[in-house]
């Protein structure tokens, strides 16, 4: 090998749901033949690493309407179903939440962690309340634990309720409601 991968390393392939169906096509004859060639290149490479593969998607729905090809997730989980993990959403903060706000603190700052993120839980706790659901899963937790230690606050998307269309004057009235969500509502 010429250095740049390790022969034995790991390739993380991220939000692969969203991949085409194109795309998965040669994917998965690359993990089939674990060869690929690089930009440019005739010479083919091999590649006998690990490949870790993550989604927030619905992949069994998905295979069903023909977004992801099956072929495509069986190679992904060829030995066995072991190799699939399937994670839930963060379910409050106490817990494995906790756990991961120490681990993202540790990775921003690992001498100051441990007290870092004894107050991101505290300031989550204290705003969020213990219940929140993390619908944005660990992505959105990384994101709040970074606005807390920066800016001391984190303001989680909130999804605009549909409104009637007195309510939404009434809104549109107050200020309380943006151009941004009177957009999303009146297009649905």
């Amino acid at each position: 090998m010429d250095g740049t991968c390790p022969r034995l390393g790991t390739i993380f392939l991220d939000e692969i749901g969203e991949v085409d169906t194109s795309i998965q096509v040669k994917l998965l004859r690359v993990i089939q033949t674990r060869t690929f060639n690089r930009i440019g290149e005739t010479r083919p490479r091999q590649f006998v690493g690990k490949i870790v593969a993550a989604t927030n998607r619905d992949l069994a729905a998905e295979m069903k309407t023909g977004k992801f090809r099956e072929d495509f997730y069986y190679r992904l989980c060829k030995r066995s179903d072991r190799d699939a993990v399937a994670l839930r959403a963060i379910e409050g903060f106490p817990g494995r939440s906790a756990e991961s706000a120490r681990f993202i603190c540790q990775r921003i700052a690992a001498d100051e962690a441990e007290p870092l993120a004894r107050e991101v839980e505290t300031w989550i706790t204290q705003h969020l309340g213990r219940n929140y659901p993390w619908p944005g899963n660990f992505r959105e937790l990384e994101q709040c634990v970074r606005n807390v230690l920066i800016r001391k606050q984190y303001n989680p998307p909130k999804a605009p309720a549909s409104v009637s269309g007195d309510d939404l004057n009434t809104l549109m009235e107050s200020g309380a409601i943006s151009a941004d969500e009177l957009l999303k509502d009146t297009s649905s």
